[in-house]
């Protein structure tokens, strides 16, 4: 479903759908699936009522029902067969919103309209994202009192990261890199919690403010109590920037780390940048953030921003036959001559280092010169690390295009599963628009929240349950790094139904184009009744154009 919708109402529904099993009215249902997807948003045909000849698009609970946000009077047999125009209800709820721009397409027009779209989207975004980043302070404390001390440990200074969550910066505790600040568009709260809940609507401070930076919030930051009983109001949190911050900061004795003076003025944040001989150990370039702890009479920092990881760390040693180096390793090595990443400078901050880095090769021998590294701070830092991070975006973008090129439309997970266990994952899957961890993902078509994918994490295709995806974990897994999941040789494995470990599934294979067909009609799955007229139907189809309003 592609295309403008005026002011852009109901956008939330426009995008790809998956054809589902399920005929209703006479028609093939289909699910919200890719970028923005949800699989409670449907498409669906209506055929009683006053509204009769009518395909809606709306939440899965109206489904069959003449209600919905979207909607077309065309008696089609398929989405992508429909000629009239869309109308949209708009914000106020009455009336109807015409919307002579938006079309269902099918096939390789649908999905270049559909990824414009994306792109055009992503465009706008990245200049809302400059503006934004312009506007906010590189520094943040979150200052106050809380409820009897419970998770003051999160009250503090914070440092902006690189880039956006959820279309508002986030932030780093100076002194702890696995405490974050980010807002959830998910419930509209900026939280303060553990890195690992990162975006997500979990945290253990909280305010319901939709400002587009802490500092501007107003309303009243909540604590979540000790007793895991529900949510205490905290009035004296405050999110404060600039001088006022700072001092509010110091107002609280939590500025007591003895700073040398000549460490005074160091960089809160600093990124390494530039090419590594043959891209090795690139996972260390980046974004770093300075943290109150002093080793080897200098700050460390810890990596943070797209791609962070806080066990990636920069540190100085000035012990052995390494004296004066400073390194880029894992946490595991901190304070000591050895790392992935060195150069032989004795600057005070990393920011001040001229000497060319080094770095050791795969092969864990020798050093390999990289005279392009180097550690930058401040705005220039900041813009040439998000360059980096855009060209590698603009890479990424064109193996993906390569990629989806070669990449089947429909594959089966085919054969048999020991004892039959977690054999409803075996079927036919329906490629989605755009990439998950580099790779496509894949929806069941009789069931759009059972998935494939790739974890980068572990190196396996998945098949699993959709709120899994991406991740490491699902029911049937093979480790094998292709490009596709049809290209995989491996073998596979399904976790066992009392969860007690793998078991090999030797038989099961993911096929695609006609041998994937005949392999998934043999095993008598393809047993729902289609009718004549709807054969053929596109397996996926793209709800695009403009809303009005």
């Amino acid at each position: 479903l592609v295309g403008p919708t005026a002011e852009g109402v109901n956008r939330k529904y426009i995008g790809a759908y998956g054809r589902g099993s399920q005929i209703v009215n006479g028609r093939f249902t289909y699910s919200r699936i890719g970028q923005g997807g949800d699989p409670m948003r449907m498409l669906w045909y209506c055929d009683g009522g006053e509204s009769a000849g009518q395909w809606w698009a709306g939440p899965k609970s109206n489904l069959g029902s003449p209600a919905g946000w979207l909607a077309v009077h065309d008696s089609a047999l398929t989405p992508e067969a429909i000629t009239a125009p869309w109308r949209a209800i708009p914000r106020g709820g009455t009336g109807w919103l015409e919307l002579p721009g938006l079309r269902c397409a099918s096939g390789e027009d649908g999905e270049r309209l559909h990824l414009e779209e994306v792109e055009a989207h992503r465009v706008r975004e990245a200049e809302e994202a400059r503006l934004l980043l312009l506007a906010a302070a590189q520094r943040v404390h979150l200052v106050g009192m809380t409820p009897d001390g419970v998770h003051s440990d999160y009250l503090g200074a914070y440092d902006r990261e690189p880039g956006l969550v959820n279309g508002r910066p986030s932030y780093a505790m100076a002194d702890c890199g696995e405490k974050m600040i980010w807002f959830s568009s998910l419930n509209g709260y900026w939280h303060a919690g553990p890195r690992a809940n990162l975006g997500s609507p979990r945290g253990w401070l909280a305010v319901f403010d939709r400002s587009a930076l802490p500092e501007r919030v107003t309303a009243e930051w909540q604590v979540g109590a000790a007793n895991g009983g529900g949510w205490i109001p905290a009035p004296e949190v405050r999110c404060l920037a600039g001088m006022a911050g700072a001092a509010a900061h110091a107002a609280m004795g939590q500025d007591t780390v003895a700073v040398p003076a000549e460490l005074e003025g160091a960089a809160a944040v600093v990124y390494l940048v530039g090419p590594t001989a043959e891209g090795v150990n690139r996972k260390y370039i980046g974004a770093y953030g300075r943290g109150s702890q002093i080793v080897n009479g200098r700050f460390t920092y810890s990596r943070i921003g797209q791609g962070g990881d806080p066990m990636r760390m920069l540190w100085y040693c000035d012990g052995g036959e390494s004296a004066g180096q400073w390194w880029a390793g894992p946490k595991s090595n901190l304070g000591s001559p050895a790392g992935w990443l060195a150069v032989h400078d004795s600057a005070l901050t990393p920011e001040a280092i001229t000497a060319p880095w080094r770095a050791i090769p795969r092969g864990g021998t020798g050093w390999l010169e990289l005279p392009g590294l180097r550690c930058a701070s401040g705005e220039d830092g900041e813009r040439l690390h998000l360059e980096e991070v855009e060209a590698h975006r603009v890479r990424e973008a064109e193996e993906a295009r390569l990629l989806l090129l070669a990449a089947a439309q429909r594959v089966h997970l085919v054969g048999m599963t020991p004892d039959g266990v977690h054999s409803d994952y075996l079927g036919a899957y329906d490629r989605e628009p755009g990439l998950v961890n580099g790779r496509p993902s894949y929806a069941m078509a009789d069931c759009g929240e059972k998935m494939i994918w790739f974890s980068s994490l572990n190196g396996y295709w998945h098949a699993g349950p959709r709120a899994n995806l991406g991740s490491p974990r699902g029911w049937l897994a093979v480790f094998d790094r292709s490009a596709l999941p049809e290209r995989v040789t491996a073998e596979w494995q399904v976790g066992a139904a009392n969860g007690g470990g793998w078991i090999p599934a030797p038989e099961v294979r993911c096929l695609a184009g006609m041998a994937g067909a005949a392999a998934h009609a043999a095993m008598g799955q393809d047993t729902v009744a289609v009718p004549a007229e709807l054969e053929g139907a596109a397996a996926v189809v793209y709800l695009v154009g403009p809303t009005a309003e």
